[in-house]
């Protein structure tokens, strides 16, 4: 709250607001778990594993939270929203580009997007699936995978991560460029 107090009071007074983002981030301590706590921790997991009840599980969860500092937990609570919407937004806005809602509307519309989505969506996993499966009756057995199926299937999925990967660090990148530029 007092976080984004301040955020909105650096807005109004002209100051650039990123200002306080790094400011927060400077006040949130980080420390390494201690060894009374980890012991604890362990003797929860224990008592769980010879009991499991729910009261016992989210005993365990809580000693395990409390091992970490407030920088680790905070930083695996936003995780998926600083690393998938606002690093991505962040990264478009100082490059200039204006996202609007009617080019959101275009773009999922868009038959050049839906082809890119397909691709990776089915496209990876088929292709990968059906040239293992050519190879094995090609080579009349000879030539196999040495995992299952399931595991072919599940790499295919993941063939399109390259490219998001990629994105994702040319748009961390390009947002710490601007974090280093701004202070």
């Amino acid at each position: 709250m007092l976080g984004a107090a301040v955020w909105v009071a650096l807005l109004k007074s002209g100051v650039d607001p990123v200002v306080t983002g790094l400011a927060m981030g400077l006040l949130t301590y980080a420390y390494p778990a201690e060894r009374v706590d980890l012991e604890r921790a362990s003797r929860l997991f224990r008592r769980f594993r010879e009991q499991p009840t729910p009261e016992l599980e989210r005993s365990v969860r809580r000693g395990i939270a409390s091992t970490l500092s407030p920088n680790e937990r905070l930083t695996r609570m936003f995780h998926p929203w600083t690393s998938y919407v606002i690093v991505p937004l962040f990264a478009l806005a100082n490059a200039g580009i204006a996202i609007s809602a009617g080019q959101l509307a275009h773009a999922f519309t868009s038959p050049i997007a839906l082809g890119i989505l397909l691709g990776y969506v089915l496209g990876k996993p088929l292709g990968i699936i059906g040239a293992t499966w050519l190879t094995t009756r090609a080579s009349r057995g000879r030539l196999h995978p040495p995992v299952g199926w399931g595991a072919i299937t599940a790499g295919g999925t993941l063939a399109g991560v390259g490219l998001t990967t990629a994105a994702e660090s040319i748009s961390k990148s390009l947002c710490s460029s601007s974090v280093i530029l701004i202070v």
